[in-house]
This record gives structure tokens, sequence and C-alpha cells, in this order.
């Protein structure tokens, strides 16, 4: 009776820390079982140069009136963009709630309605580097859209919805995912950007490099880009680069996982900017490896949003 008793225990035990492990690593896990059977191709390059000219490089004259430029610019941060009825059980962590990453359809379109009634602009690139850099100014609400991962339902679901308000954004891709070949929409599943939607979107989306194969963490939950050797995180990172065509200007780091070699690495390989997931608002005064980001959840209502760009709250 004891050693069953023992037998128990040591199984419920091996359970909790399993189904822990599965819970902390899901994004990985998803990805294995989801995305493409094999990676995009390393030499393989997706010919950007022809698509929507001015692209990254667009530089509007705003006519800011003395006195009421922006201090400080909200970067938003999104990952997947879900139809509130495509949302399915294992859509949700252990404790009933959706994932963070996750924001539901009828949200986004709440808040970009928002952005479009309060007249924000939306920024390229180019205008937030040179913002970055102090050489314009930009109108007190100006705000940048960025959505890391590349995953497909940002073409399905949130393409439209910017397109609409004539909205822009950048989309950090997971190259090593990208599919080659397209296939249908199937939103349970963490399906990324094929060719023809990265080619089909380029009038609202400029894509970036958000690793090709090292958005994962090692055993003890560190990510690749620090603990893996920097070499190899330059070869991936070159990789990327290369199937986006050298489009090397911007970064965001996985997980919003840095430290000061990877940091100086991106400088070194000559990218401009670098993106993280630190919980603050960007100043020219601020490290351009080192960009804070304001990610928005599906745990925030049109208040919160609110908030996070920089208006009152009613």
């Amino acid at each position: 009776m004891r050693i069953m008793l023992v037998n128990a225990l040591f199984l419920l035990t091996f359970v909790f820390f399993f189904s822990s492990i599965v819970n902390y690593y899901y994004d990985d896990f998803a990805t294995a079982m989801d995305s493409n059977s094999g990676l995009f191709t390393e030499n393989k390059s997706i010919d950007l140069n022809d698509t929507n000219q001015g692209w990254g490089r667009g530089v509007r004259d705003f006519k800011v009136d003395e006195g009421s430029a922006a201090p400080e610019i909200p970067v938003l941060l999104y990952h997947r963009i879900l139809d509130d009825n495509d949302i399915q059980d294992h859509h949700y962590n252990k404790n009933g709630e959706l994932y963070k990453t996750i924001t539901l359809k009828s949200q986004f379109e709440k808040q970009m309605d928002l952005l479009a009634k309060e007249d924000f602009v939306t920024l390229t690139s180019k205008e937030f580097e040179l913002f970055m850099r102090g050489e314009i100014d930009l109108p007190e609400k100006s705000v940048l859209i960025t959505f890391d991962d590349g995953f497909k339902d940002n073409h399905i679901e949130a393409y439209p919805i910017l397109k609409e308000h004539q909205f822009t954004a950048l989309n950090f891709v997971i190259t090593g995912y990208i599919d080659e070949s397209d296939s249908e929409y199937e939103p349970a599943h963490n399906q990324y950007l094929s060719i023809s939607d990265i080619m089909a979107a380029t009038d609202v989306f400029e894509y970036y490099s958000h690793t090709y194969n090292f958005h994962h963490q090692n055993e003890k939950g560190v990510a690749y880009l620090i603990s893996e050797p920097i070499s190899a995180v330059k070869k991936d990172i070159e990789i990327s680069v290369n199937n986006l065509n050298n489009r090397s200007d911007y970064f965001a780091y996985p997980y919003g996982a840095y430290n000061d070699k990877t940091a100086d690495l991106l400088e070194e390989m000559d990218f401009k900017m670098a993106f993280t997931s630190d919980l603050d608002k960007a100043r020219p005064d601020q490290d351009p490896y080192r960009i804070p980001r304001i990610e928005i959840s599906n745990r925030d209502d049109i208040e919160d949003f609110k908030e996070k760009i920089g208006l009152e709250k009613e």
C-alpha cells in the first residue's frame, strides 16, 4: 500500500512538473507542432525591392507647430490577432486566461478605430528612426505599431483593418517559419505568413528580422540570443536578413531578451534600431538598440489602451 502511495505521489509530481514545462514553453511547443515541416530555405531571398516604393524610407512633412511636438512615442507590440469566434480551449492557459500574446479581433478593431477617431498618425520605420535620432519633430498624437513573429492571422485579420484606416505597421518575422507555398488559413494552429501573404500586404506592413530559427529558449528557459555563442547568433540573423532581401535596418529581440553582446552585435551588423519588450515609451535620449515597447494584451480594455497611448481615461 505504501509503495502504491509513493508511486502515485511520484506520478502526480511528474504530471505537475510536465504540465508546468509545457505551459512555460507553450509558444515553442506550438511552433514545433504547427509550423511547416521544414524551415524556409536559408539562401532564398524574397524580392521586396519592387513592392510599394518608398517603403521604410518615406518621410512626411508634418508641419508640427512649435511647442506641440511629441516628446515621446508609444511603440505598440502585438503578436496574434484572432477572431473572437475562432478561440478554442488550447488558446487558454491553465488559469483559464487567454494567452497574453493573443488579441481578439474585436479588441483590435476598437483600438484602431480609436486611433483613427483621435487622429493619431501611424509612423513608418524611417520617420520613427529620424525621431529617435532627434532629426525630425512628430505630431503629439503619433504611434508606431509593431507585430512580432509573423503569424498568418496578421495578414488575414489585422491587415484589412489597418488598410481600412490607411495605417502602417512593422512586422518582425521569424523568417525560418515563412511558408514557401500558400495554405488555407486555420486559426486553430500557429500558422505563419506565406510569401504571397508578405508580398500582398506591403502597402501596410514593413517586414524585418525576428531571427531565422533562434526564437527558442534552452532547457533553463534562457533565450537563444543570450544562451548561444555570439557567432551562432550572428549566423542566424544573417540568414534572416538574406531571406528578407538584405533588409537589416531594424530588429526585434525574441522574448524581448537581450544583453550587451547582442546589442553590440546588431550595431556591428549595421542595424539602425532594435526593439525590446521593456515597458516604456520611446524617446530620442534612449539607446537605439534597446527601444522599449508597450505590449497590448487581451487583458486591456479600451480604457487601458487609452492610457497606454497617452490619452486620458474617461
